[in-house]
């Protein structure tokens, strides 16, 4: 299934201040839609129902760690890419999350730079699988 543009990004984190930061970073990309959530379940809920593509994700909030939406995210099959933020200096839940399927860790304080990295990765990620979706369909249709 081709992701269509823009790439929508689920922005997880308790924390409001934390969420609206995030979303300020991302709306620098005119390729994003930011969609901000509150609730670990919610938010697992409209990735799921909405095939949203891109998940930043704090690894400590109530109620559901990040590496546990990592697992569901994972669980999903979707080619969902997933970005865990931590302001944790613990090397042991950085490699776990990357171990889990996460592309990179994020270390707080983020910056834009961090966002853009992770974004760009995404970014080509997804727009190398429409690439492939696209091409095997021509070549269906050709045959």
């Amino acid at each position: 299934m081709i992701t269509p543009l823009p790439y929508k990004v689920a922005i997880l984190d308790d924390d409001p201040f934390h969420r609206q930061i995030l979303e300020q970073l991302c709306a620098v990309f005119t390729w994003v839609k930011p969609l901000s959530f509150e609730s670990p379940q919610e938010a697992l809920e409209a990735i799921a129902q909405d095939r949203i593509p891109i998940v930043l994700v704090d690894i400590n909030m109530p109620g559901m760690y990040g590496d546990d939406v990592l697992r569901h995210c994972m669980a999903l099959k979707q080619g969902i890419q997933v970005y865990v933020i931590t302001g944790a200096d613990n090397m042991v839940i950085a490699g776990r999350c990357l171990d889990l399927g996460a592309r990179i860790v994020i270390r707080k304080p983020v910056t834009q730079q961090c966002i853009q990295e992770a974004l760009t990765d995404a970014r080509v990620h997804l727009d190398r699988c429409n690439h492939t979706i696209k091409e095997f369909a021509r070549r269906k249709m050709e045959a």
